[in-house]
């Protein structure tokens, strides 16, 4: 049994597997699903994304967490999404915080139901659909396959914390590349060693290879924070990543990716090489 499957309380059993098909992402025209109900039905075909550049390689997809609430992982979320679009990926962004979060509001200004997908700035924006086959990690495991196999490059918006069950099967495909998001403040930054720790001990020690640790400005102005830990972890994790501080983002609005200033964007930009960097060196399992 692997970790994961342990984690997970056991392997599946043909009792609580399923051979039905799982819900693709579906045009906004149509009415939203109900996870559950009888409208909802399996599907034979997946929406190409169009001029998608399907990675041939490692990472097949990131996932953010922030180690404490209200650090910037969702804003993370937005701009890396805008940024690997520009660079010819077709994102698709995924709202899998366990109560849902405002992914949706801020990156294409609509909130979501679960299940329910929308393509708004080149960009595909959902949530994971709850309540699917075998329980939540099942029912995320499902719409990744999906949105891989249709070509589209995903970007989870996890929220906190990263240990949550239902994010197992992410966490274990080793071509995941994982963004840790911490403010400059010193309180959000002493939580990212008990993190590290836990991936280490949990999902092996190659695994901090695959991680970019990524430093939001709370303020106007520069800290040492991103200096400092890029010291002090170098050779142990992928890279550190500095988010300038942005007016337009620290808002907490809709995030209007045009308004963001320059060197933010090429912040996110970098922060894009970085993933595909460490993307196509994780090693497989």
């Amino acid at each position: 049994m692997t970790w994961a499957g342990d984690w997970l309380g056991g392997e599946p059993t043909e009792d609580n597997e399923s051979d039905e098909k799982p819900s693709a992402p579906v045009d906004d025209t149509a009415p939203p699903l109900v996870p559950g109900s009888e409208a909802e039905a399996p599907v034979d075909e997946v929406p190409e994304p169009e001029d998608a550049l399907i990675p041939l390689a490692p990472p097949s997809a990131v996932l953010i967490a922030g180690v404490a609430g209200g650090v910037g992982a969702t804003t993370t979320a937005v701009g890396l999404a805008s940024a690997l679009h520009t660079e010819l990926v077709t994102a698709a962004a995924v709202d899998t915080t366990p109560a849902g979060g405002d992914l949706s509001e801020r990156g294409c200004g609509r909130e979501l139901n679960p299940g329910q997908w929308v393509s708004e700035h080149g960009v595909l924006w959902g949530r994971r659909t709850l309540g699917e086959l075998s329980g939540d990690a099942a029912a995320l495991e499902s719409v990744h396959s999906l949105l891989t196999a249709s070509g589209h490059f995903p970007i989870y918006d996890a929220g906190n914390p990263l240990r949550a069950q239902h994010l197992a099967p992410l966490l274990a495909d080793a071509s995941v590349v994982i963004v840790l998001v911490v403010s400059s403040r010193g309180d959000s930054v002493n939580r990212l060693p008990s993190v590290l720790e836990w991936i280490e001990s949990t999902l092996g020690a190659h695994t901090l290879a695959s991680v970019v640790v990524a430093v939001v400005e709370v303020r106007p102005g520069s800290t040492p924070v991103a200096d400092h830990l890029s010291a002090h972890m170098a050779g142990r994790i992928g890279a550190v990543r500095l988010i300038g501080h942005d007016r337009s983002l620290a808002a907490g609005g809709p995030i209007v990716t045009s308004a963001m200033g320059s060197g933010v964007e090429q912040d996110f930009t970098a922060l894009a090489a970085d993933v595909r960097n460490l993307g196509a060196a994780a090693p497989t399992q």
